[in-house]
């Protein structure tokens, strides 16, 4: 049996760093930036946080818009 551990808190993110153009090869994976938000969401025995990328919990902001159509989620 695996021993429970608590979740940790805000977990900082890695940021994008911009750049005039895109770097060559094949070993290069790329990602399209959309403008929107970017959000942690932290699942914890039936309990849901909401973290902004700046680590602001936003639980209280997302839940009633976002988080009732993940009730199947967690």
């Amino acid at each position: 049996m695996s021993k429970r551990i608590e979740m940790p808190g805000f977990i900082k993110p890695q940021l994008a760093t911009l750049k005039t153009k895109a770097p060559k090869g094949d070993l290069w994976l790329h990602e399209i930036k959309y403008d929107g938000y970017r959000i942690q969401v932290h699942l914890s025995r039936g309990t849901k946080k909401v973290f902004t990328r700046n680590g602001l919990d936003w639980t209280k902001r997302f839940l009633p818009a976002v988080i009732p159509s993940w009730e199947h989620i967690g």
